[in-house]
């Protein structure tokens, strides 16, 4: 900073001796003019650098992170970042955290890939955030994400680390999110992205983040799921081990039975699920917002789709069912990675005006017993008159017991019950007397190729 700063009070000299002749006052006022414009243009040049006098921790802090290669690590593409999950797992000392630097804090990250495979943890400092950071502002036009953490000029101790901690992650999720900044190498350094392994033939569904459940079976059901998978047709949704799994434990484990189980669901799926819907139809359908897939995801990563019954618009049964099989194939094939749906029910402002054909709401019950039923979590009637909870209990018994068994009254002024199962305050956006989400039909609907 030194050599900006002399050139800056040469510049000041050179301005107010050339004014001096004219006038004291205006000698000032133009030199203090020059002085301003001269530090604002420094004060640019150097706001994309990384600042090296930070907490009393950056003191002796090492040079940001450098992505290092070799012959053997450009042969090998790293595993892709886009979309992973990111959670800060606690804060330690550099000694701890077995870093370079033993006097520093780390922030300890955990990074869930996309893709299902493995997570892996590293440990960054402040100070890496914030190279980080400038790197992007001075590299990268796609970056936006202006708020930061400040720097605590009175050292780590003073420091609120668990609202550091939010800010921070609030910044990595933006970056991971987004589609061109989380490939840049700089980014990738950043999370220390491990190289990408061989593909094996035994290939989850590229949806599917969560293959815990497989992991943990014995070998030889393992081996069933991949016998079952190798004897069915294709089907987007039955190729996922996932699913497979779950019926082979509902047959329990017999390879015949869930085989035939199977091969019915996937016939009936070749010649009734299209491969693409009339989005005319679905655009008209969804005009009122009655029923959606919903943006957030429940605790076990089930989608939710949202029925605002009080929002019927159309007669149509054949366009309900194409709505219905859309939402579901929509919820199951895009936003669940783990193929699993929760249905809730919003009655409020119900009457039997809105009552939807009965010949269709049939099929629907009948389409969604027997060929998604192992999907289907549970079913949340949200704000059911009582009178239609008393028809609720005359129509059970035409339920199968699994059916009976999902279904849930819950009213939308006391949610607790539900706060183990999904957010609370992101349900009411949906659903209740005053729910404030409003459906994009645009981007919701895209066709299925």
């Amino acid at each position: 900073m030194r050599e900006p700063l002399a050139r800056t009070v040469h510049v000041v000299i050179v301005v107010f001796s050339c004014s001096i002749h004219v006038s004291v006052p205006i000698a000032v006022l133009v030199t203090a003019v020059a002085a301003a414009l001269r530090i604002l243009w420094l004060h640019r040049q150097h706001a994309l650098r990384v600042d090296d006098v930070g907490d009393d921790d950056d003191a002796t802090a090492t040079a940001p992170l450098v992505l290092k290669t070799d012959a053997s690590t450009e042969a090998k593409p790293p595993r892709a970042l886009h979309g992973a999950r990111v959670a800060f797992t606690g804060i330690a000392l550099g000694a701890d955290a077995k870093a370079q630097d033993k006097k520093r804090m780390y922030y300890t990250l955990e990074v869930a890939p996309f893709d299902g495979g493995a997570p892996w943890t590293l440990h960054r400092s402040y100070r890496d955030f914030r190279a980080l950071r400038s790197t992007l502002l001075s590299t990268s036009l796609y970056f936006q994400h202006l708020s930061f953490p400040p720097r605590s000029p009175l050292g780590h101790a003073f420091v609120n680390h668990v609202k550091r901690s939010q800010g921070l992650l609030a910044f990595v999720t933006y970056i991971v999110q987004h589609e061109v900044l989380s490939q840049l190498p700089s980014v990738v350094a950043f999370f220390a992205v491990p190289e990408a392994t061989p593909l094996s033939l035994y290939v989850p569904h590229p949806h599917e983040r969560d293959g815990g459940d497989q992991d943990r079976l014995p070998s030889e059901q393992r081996a069933m799921v991949a016998q079952l998978q190798q004897q069915l047709d294709h089907d987007e949704l039955f190729s996922c081990p996932i699913m497979l799994a779950r019926h082979l434990q509902v047959a329990s484990w017999s390879l015949s039975e869930a085989l035939a189980r199977v091969q019915s669901i996937v016939a009936w799926r070749a010649a009734n699920v299209p491969r693409s819907f009339n989005m005319e139809v679905l655009a008209a359908e969804l005009a009122t917002g009655k029923l959606y897939v919903a943006d957030f995801l429940a605790a076990d990563a089930s989608a939710l789709a949202i029925v605002k019954l009080y929002k019927e618009n159309t007669w149509s049964a054949e366009h309900y069912v194409s709505n219905i099989q859309y939402t579901i194939e929509h919820g199951l094939r895009r936003v669940s990675p783990v193929h699993k749906m929760l249905v809730v029910i919003d009655f409020t402002n119900y009457s039997l005006t809105y009552c939807p054909d009965m010949t269709a709401f049939q099929d629907f019950v009948h389409m969604v017993e027997k060929y998604y039923i192992e999907h289907l979590g549970a079913i949340y009637l949200v704000d059911l008159p009582w009178i239609y909870a008393k028809m609720l209990h005359m129509i059970k018994p035409l339920l199968n017991a699994t059916t009976r068994s999902k279904l849930t009254m819950v009213k939308s002024s006391n949610l607790k019950s539900l706060a183990a199962v999904l957010s609370t305050a992101d349900l009411l956006r949906h659903v209740g007397p005053a729910p404030t989400f409003e459906l994009d039909v645009a981007t919701y609907l895209k066709p299925f190729c």
